[in-house]
């Protein structure tokens, strides 16, 4: 069982069981059975790349919890604002759990090499200025002029 805190100070306890599996790919179409496929097909990765998607997975898998305390799905998500980097780990990790061992050992080396080299891409930025960084674009991109509003619908 891994856990994390929302905004509103609710302690949340994910664990991932059969029933929260299911509930989790009938209303977040999120299989956990794609944790152990490679590249952007692999659960973890969507998560990691799509927190709207996040949500509705952590939704799913603690929903009975949250209908106990008569929250709405947008009560829920509400209280994700500013914690979602605790919630990402807790659901990583148990959905590396949800395996059995043979399996752990593959995804948790799989989890250190993406954190690696997210930390590297990281670092790489960092070290770039503005000019360096929009003058290696190809010459077929051109730099945003203003940054679209998004919202997780």
């Amino acid at each position: 069982m891994h856990g994390f805190k929302d905004n509103k100070d609710r302690a949340w306890v994910l664990q991932l069981d059969a029933p929260a599996a299911k509930r989790m790919k009938a209303l977040a179409a999120a299989d956990i059975q794609d944790a152990i496929k490679g590249g952007e097909t692999n659960l973890i990765v969507r998560l990691d790349n799509d927190p709207c998607l996040l949500v509705e997975t952590l939704y799913a898998a603690l929903k009975p919890a949250i209908d106990a305390l008569g929250l709405t799905p947008e009560d829920f998500a509400a209280g994700l604002g500013g914690c979602i980097d605790g919630a990402a780990d807790a659901m990583r990790e148990e959905i590396i759990d949800f395996f059995p061992r043979s399996r752990r050992a593959m995804l948790r080396a799989e989890v250190d090499k993406m954190k690696e080299a997210t930390t590297a891409a990281v670092e790489k930025l960092k070290s770039l200025s503005l000019d360096s960084l929009l003058n290696s674009l190809p010459s077929s991109v051109s730099p945003p002029t203003a940054i679209p509003s998004e919202s997780c619908t």
